[in-house]
């Protein structure tokens, strides 16, 4: 992943019409936030890949996995295998990123976007009221 940007110049005929999806410790637990352009919010992997386009325009969707707490390395926090909770709503947020992507795919950058400002609310509903199943801590 922190090589990425070698992959996109070496395979991607047109850089700017690819998706970059990643990992985000910044973002909640299962929250998906999408952009056309930006910077590289301190992941290596997009670092990489704007360090190769030297642009930072390029669609990204960024996956949350939240962030470790103070006794927890970052490296073995990204590493390590989910839990029973995480993983029901992991269920739902990969469910919901692959429609984006399925949307992008067959669509381009604004279908996806329409559809994520669509669903958004009902997808992050649902991970609201599963949080709340799990009593609130994942």
């Amino acid at each position: 992943m922190n090589l990425s940007g070698q992959s996109i110049i070496r395979f991607c005929e047109i850089p700017t019409e690819t998706l970059v999806v990643c990992d985000d410790i910044y973002l909640p637990f299962g929250e998906v936030r999408i952009r056309n352009a930006g910077g590289d919010g301190g992941h290596n992997g997009l670092k990489s890949v704007i360090k190769s386009l030297n642009d930072d325009r390029f669609i990204r969707m960024r996956i949350g996995v939240g962030y470790p707490d103070e006794s927890e390395k970052l490296q073995d926090f990204v590493l390590d295998n989910f839990s029973e909770k995480e993983l029901l709503i992991l269920d739902k947020t990969i469910n919901f990123a692959l429609m984006l992507i399925d949307c992008f795919i067959a669509n381009g950058y604004q279908y996806m976007l329409n559809h994520y400002s669509k669903y958004k609310k009902t997808y992050s509903e649902s991970l609201i009221s599963e949080s709340k199943t799990t009593g609130g801590k994942i």
